[in-house]
Order: structure tokens, then C-alpha cells, then sequence
């Protein structure tokens, strides 16, 4: 029974401490990612921007700050580069269709077949990896963006600027 009054000292002292701390911007200059059906959509101010299927939206959305405009431009040529070899990879499979259907019953042909599966393969799996390596990307550029809508403001206000890389909290006042 001691140890449970201790635990819920603890979380009561966690509670009052960080309530002691908020995160002040202007929640119509940040830029926020929603999950819709269709995918992504940045909302930035009263502009909702769609994803996209080659990554304008996150462009757009970022855009005014040179470190987010990187990683978004990061996020796309790994998005660009990914749906290349998947392409590579469908017509490698198709090739593999149509030399395993022209191949006869010696197998002749058999070792271009395999490697021409082998290859559809290696190339479906890099286009995978190269789709699933962009993704961190579209949470570093809104970051990036963000932080940077928070520094600006603390500038304004007068008080001090976060370092780049600290924390955006901020005692309330």
C-alpha cells in the first residue's frame, strides 16, 4: 500500500509540473498533417494542400523555410525514385511471363526466366524500401517548418529563441 501512495505522489507531481509548461504559437501560421482516405493533406493557415502523388502538396505546404523546402524535396526524389523501380520491377515480371510461356518443356530457357524473376524481385524489394526511408521525410520538413514558425515568433515577442534542436516548450508566464 506504501508503494502505491508513493506512485500517486509521483504522477500528481508529474501533473502539476507539466502543466506548469506550454507550447505557445499561432496555431493558423503551423502546419498540421491530417490522414484522410485519399492520403495526406497538409493544413496551413485556412490552405488545405493534398500530398499529392508527386509531393507538391508537401512542397507547398513547407514552402518559406529552406530546411523543411529540403525535405520535402528529400521525401520526393525518394518517392520518385522508389515508383521508378517498382515500374523496373513490373516489367521485369512481365518478361519473366512471357519467356516462362515461350520456354518448353526442357527448360530451356529456364535460366532466363529465374533471372528475370530474381530481378523483378531485387527491384520490388528497393522500391519498397526506398518508399518505406521517405516517410520520416514528410515529418522532419513539417517539423523543420514549424519550429521555425515558433522561433520566428518568440523572436517577435521579444523573448528568447529556442536554440535549433531544443525543445519548443515554454513555462507559461
Amino acid at each position: 500500500m506504501v508503494g502505491g501512495r508513493w506512485l500517486n505522489g509521483v504522477m500528481v507531481l508529474v501533473t502539476v509540473l507539466a502543466s506548469a509548461c506550454a507550447f505557445e504559437s499561432d496555431p493558423a501560421a503551423r502546419v498540421q498533417v491530417m490522414q484522410t482516405p485519399s492520403g495526406l493533406e497538409f493544413l496551413r493557415g485556412s490552405r488545405l494542400y493534398e500530398h499529392g502523388a508527386f509531393v507538391g502538396g508537401l512542397r507547398d505546404a513547407v514552402s518559406g523555410v529552406p530546411r523543411a523546402e529540403e525535405q520535402a524535396e528529400a521525401h520526393s526524389r525518394l518517392l520518385m525514385g522508389g515508383f521508378l523501380l517498382e515500374l523496373a520491377g513490373l516489367v521485369l515480371a512481365g518478361a519473366t511471363v512471357v519467356t516462362a510461356a515461350q520456354s518448353d518443356e526442357s527448360g530451356d530457357g529456364l535460366d532466363t526466366t529465374l533471372a528475370l524473376a530474381s530481378g523483378a524481385v531485387v527491384f520490388s524489394v528497393a522500391s519498397s524500401a526506398l518508399y518505406a526511408h521517405s516517410t520520416p521525410y514528410v515529418w522532419d520538413a513539417v517539423n523543420s517548418y514549424n519550429d521555425e514558425v515558433q522561433r520566428a515568433a518568440a523572436d517577435q515577442r521579444g523573448g528568447p529563441v529556442p536554440a535549433e534542436g531544443t525543445s519548443m516548450l515554454q513555462p507559461v508566464p
